[in-house]
């Protein structure tokens, strides 16, 4: 493609009408805002801002986001407070739970050992103080007894023959009338056993239906026995 020159781009434009040039607008575009639709009396009435005005309102923003914030930091600290609490009080809950489950189960234990220990020596106890307990259980009733023409008191062989001379002391101090008292040795009866027999009454110390008795109360309170607690043997 040839350039045309210089002088011939000359003579072109000096021949460009001077009228045609005049029709043509004075500026490349001219924009219509009646026809972009904006209203201009709305415009004048939308509210202005001052600098300092929006430097206000971004500060009560920025004071009412914090405040939102702290708000949401203090909800959420008490809710974990709230839920530390509670495990706190779940774990003393427990804690307390096991100590009452170790308490009862060492205290079980202890009166198991006691029951034992007790089963094992039972009879021993009864022959070496049962002595000593039947004539504590003579000197009580036979004040009461005093007018009775017989009282019989049945003991093992062995304590009878030991308490015979002092349960007629016994007798004569209470005001028996003599030969009222007959002590009898009975060798189905246990040391330390005593059956006292009147006309209108019986009184008894039975170490077996003593021991029995105890064992029963432990029972009923929820105590295991050790094997052979409810028997003792001689």
């Amino acid at each position: 493609m040839s350039k045309m020159p210089p002088a011939a781009l000359a003579g072109t434009a000096s021949r460009i009408p001077l009228a045609s040039l005049a029709r043509r607008p004075a500026a490349l575009f001219v924009r219509d805002f009646d026809a972009d639709g904006i209203d201009a009396e709305a415009e004048a009435r939308r509210p202005r801002f001052t600098q300092a005005e929006m430097e206000a309102a971004r500060a009560e923003a920025r004071a009412a986001g914090e405040k939102a914030g702290r708000a949401a930091a203090e909800a959420a600290a008490s809710a974990r407070t709230a839920n530390t609490l509670q495990t706190i009080a779940r774990t003393l809950d427990a804690a307390e739970a096991e100590a009452g489950r170790i308490a009862t189960e060492s205290a079980l234990a202890a009166a198991r050992l006691v029951i034992g220990a007790l089963g094992t020596a039972g009879p021993q106890l009864a022959a070496r103080f049962g002595p000593a307990e039947a004539e504590a259980l003579a000197a009580t009733l036979l004040p009461h007894l005093a007018a009775e023409p017989r009282i019989s008191l049945r003991l093992a062989p062995a304590d009878a023959e030991a308490l015979t001379p002092r349960l007629a002391e016994l007798a004569a101090h209470a005001g028996t009338a003599a030969g009222a008292l007959v002590v009898q040795p009975d060798a189905a009866l246990a040391p330390g056993d005593v059956r006292i027999a009147w006309r209108d009454g019986t009184a008894a110390r039975d170490h077996a239906a003593i021991w029995h008795a105890i064992l029963g109360a432990l029972a009923a309170a929820g105590l295991d026995l050790p094997a052979g607690a409810t028997s003792q043997e001689a």
